[in-house]
């Protein structure tokens, strides 16, 4: 939901959150859940890695379980940390294990695998002297296949003292990292194409999944410069759902006249799975707060909701809004600007503006440097709302995020009264999304241009607001992509921790669209693409939007196809990558 439309409309589309997932990104009732335990935890789990691990330990003759007393013997304790592990057909991954050194033991540990099938490929892992982490690499070959579940068993060993072993019983045989899906899509491409029919241009700039079924989001635009909602429901396997719109895209303008344009940013539902879709309308020179709730079957003229299933907000200036999300009670939080500067609305569960909120006004605004605007919001776990967006100029324009209370107020325990402006002279940076983990800490995704050319960056900061000193360069990670400028577009944090960037490259050696791997600690993923760096196709004049987490080890990626590619017109297309 990324589109750098929003160089031509004035949008920053972003990623949004319900902070309600037991596992990674998954999604629930809203926009997207990017309240994130660095890895799936768990109970009994290493923090930020899930599960409940087994643990062994080696305490010379002492074994597991001593309880004799006097000074503990030298030893360590093994535990494998990566629960649910994806074991790449023709790829790699990682699983992250942990030893625990007890009685003043600082050796070596290896580790290496045991009873391994055939087909399963484990590299041995060496965990130096004082360190406590480390990382075996698997992958498979032949004649292992997809969907495959293995186990397997991995031994710790260090000079005389007895081996520790850890099992591994759930890893499953998954596609490449970052290859194509082809279960998923028209003729097991991989990508699934929705027809905008005559539009010119347009795509997918939102998607919510639910189940196994994907709810695309977006707008299309006519020759004669308006613009509609875009609505489309997929099956697992890719295919327009024919319950939903009777199996077409689901077009919706807001407005009365036909040059009026709407343009959705993000899609959600609510409790009774009814779609949420929100955006802007402008029509004769006034923007307003935009809101759709379709019918159960794609229709319009839902009673209970707006006028018929629309609601426009009318805030009384000019309302640009970039992102928006469900919340867990059904109320609809809408984040943007409104007359420059940066804004956050709430609307109530049937569309109207929620006057609780930020009372009486029902929406805040924060001049912070004009102009400003948030263009990617989350919610945690206490209900406090994060934003991340730009102050400042278009050209020269800094990071801001900033941090609400549940009430709408601002959270005067962040930052300098509730905001922390990161300030980067010379350079223009944007956000395109923001994530949170269970510990308060917030990771933004977006792009700057600091380098020269632009290139994707993220930032994770502390609860607080400061830097963080242990994520990239003091803070702040800097991927370039190409040669050339690479406009982000989205982010997502991955059930094991790691962060997907998405977006799109202009010139240097590759145009397109581009998707970058980092670890949890911002460093390109080695065993992803080239250097952390895949390209992606989605058709001869396509570009990517957004992207969500997928059951399965996988994610899916919108965006559009202008003028079509093959036939006229413009399409929505979803890819389903492994991941």
């Amino acid at each position: 939901m990324r589109s750098r439309w929003r160089h031509l409309i004035g949008f920053h589309l972003s990623l949004a959150s319900l902070s309600l997932a037991a596992s990674g990104c998954q999604k629930v009732l809203g926009i997207r859940d990017v309240t994130i335990d660095e890895g799936q935890g768990g109970a009994g789990g290493h923090p930020g890695q899930g599960g409940a691990p087994a643990e062994a330990s080696s305490s010379g003759g002492g074994g597991a379980g001593s309880t004799s007393s006097g000074p503990v013997a030298e030893g360590f304790s093994f535990t494998i940390l990566s629960p649910n592990v994806a074991v790449p057909l023709g790829g790699k991954n990682v699983i992250e294990i942990e030893i625990r050194r007890e009685g003043g033991f600082d050796g070596e540990v290896t580790v290496e695998p045991r009873s391994a099938p055939a087909g399963l490929l484990v590299e041995s892992a060496t965990i130096p002297g004082g360190q406590t982490r480390g990382e075996v690499v698997v992958g498979a070959q032949a004649p292992l296949v997809l969907g495959a579940e293995i186990s397997f068993t991995l031994e710790a060993t260090s000079g005389d003292l007895e081996p520790r072993t850890g099992s591994v019983t759930d890893a499953i045989v998954t596609g490449r990292p970052g290859a194509l899906d082809e279960t998923f899509g028209a003729a097991t491409t991989g990508v699934a194409r929705a027809s905008f029919g005559s539009d010119d241009g347009g795509g997918f700039f939102d998607l919510d999944v639910v189940g196994e079924q994907i709810v695309a989001a977006g707008s299309g635009a006519g020759g004669l410069g308006g613009s509609s909602f875009a609505i489309a429901r997929l099956t697992s396997s890719g295919q327009l759902d024919p319950g939903f719109a009777e199996g077409t895209v689901m077009k919706a303008r807001l407005g009365s006249s036909s040059g009026s344009s709407s343009r959705a940013v993000a899609v959600g539902h609510q409790l009774n799975g009814r779609i949420i879709a929100v955006g802007s309308h402008e029509e004769s020179g006034v923007e307003d707060i935009a809101l759709l709730r379709p019918g159960a079957a794609g229709g319009l003229g839902d009673p209970l909701f707006g006028a018929s299933g629309k609601s426009l907000i009318d805030l009384g200036g000019l309302e640009q809004v970039s992102d928006g999300l469900v919340l867990a009670n059904d109320r609809i939080l809408v984040a943007g600007q409104r007359d420059g500067q940066l804004m956050v609305a709430r609307a109530t569960s049937s569309g109207d503006l929620d006057t609780t909120f930020a009372a009486p006004d029902g929406y805040e605004t924060w001049a912070l440097v004009e102009p400003s605007s948030a263009r990617a919001i989350a919610v945690d776990s206490r209900g406090r709302i994060v934003v991340a967006g730009q102050a400042g100029a278009d050209v020269e324009g800094d990071l801001v995020i900033a941090r609400f209370l549940a009430d709408g107020q601002p959270d005067t325990a962040f930052g300098t009264g509730g905001h922390r402006i990161i300030e980067s002279p010379g350079s223009d940076e944007h956000a395109v999304a923001v994530a949170l983990l269970p510990d308060g800490r917030i990771v933004v995704g977006g792009d700057s241009n600091a380098g020269g050319n632009v290139d994707f960056q993220l930032v994770r900061l502390l609860a607080d607001g400061s830097l963080d000193p242990s994520f990239g360069t003091e803070g702040i990670a800097t991927i370039p992509v190409t040669g050339g400028d690479d406009i982000a577009e989205d982010m997502v944090l991955l059930p094991d921790g790691r962060i997907l960037v998405v977006g799109n490259t202009r010139g240097g050696a590759t145009a397109g669209p581009v998707l970058a791997r980092t670890t949890r600690d911002g460093a390109p993923d080695p065993h992803f693409g080239t250097d952390g760096v895949a390209p992606l196709y989605v058709g001869d004049n396509g570009s990517i939007h957004c992207v969500a987490v997928y059951p399965g080890h996988k994610v899916v990626i919108g965006g559009g196809d202008e003028g079509g590619s093959p036939g006229p017109g413009t399409y929505g297309v979803v890819a389903r990558l492994w991941m």
